[in-house]
């Protein structure tokens, strides 16, 4: 019988212990200030009123597999089909941390709510539209599928459809 009971505490503090952790970890977080943006202005990449694009991936702080991987195929549909328009200037790809200091803003600007695609035009660089790839999460097991979807969607929204 005190072996159940000494089992029991044992697991009762490993709980506890892995609990203090996550809140001594979730209470570490960078203090705003300290990271710095990746979101640069495209203002001046195009002359006049040339419309300008920008592919975004939204994630947050925690990535999980199913993340990264959203990541990395839709960065593989862009790079493969639209390697000229990204040497332009014309495309850019941003991946961005809306957890990050300064990034919080995308949330409400393209009412995101999970981690998401987002196709935005851009003329003389103000920002004239927007498109939600909310495909991505049902396409995730099927990679061709998936990369087909994002270069569609890409160049319809690039030609104003």
């Amino acid at each position: 019988m005190k072996l159940k009971y000494i089992i029991t505490a044992i697991l009762l503090l490993f709980v506890s212990a892995s609990v203090a952790v996550l809140i001594i970890q979730e209470t570490k977080r960078k203090p705003q200030g300290e990271e710095k943006s990746v979101i640069q202005s495209t203002e001046n990449m195009t002359p006049g009123g040339e419309k300008t694009f920008i592919a975004y991936y939204f994630h947050g702080d925690f990535r999980c597999s199913s993340c990264i991987t959203i990541e990395n195929f839709a960065a593989t549909a862009i790079r493969n089909c639209f390697d000229e328009e990204l040497k332009s200037g014309r495309l850019e790809w941003k991946v961005v941390n809306v957890e990050e200091p300064g990034n919080e803003h995308f949330v409400n600007d393209f009412n995101l709510f999970t981690k998401q695609v987002i196709l935005v035009e851009k003329v003389g660089g103000k920002q004239t539209r927007w498109k939600n790839l909310d495909q991505v999460w049902n396409l995730l097991n099927n990679e061709s599928q998936f990369v087909s979807y994002i270069q569609s969607e890409l160049s319809n929204f690039m030609e104003g459809k």
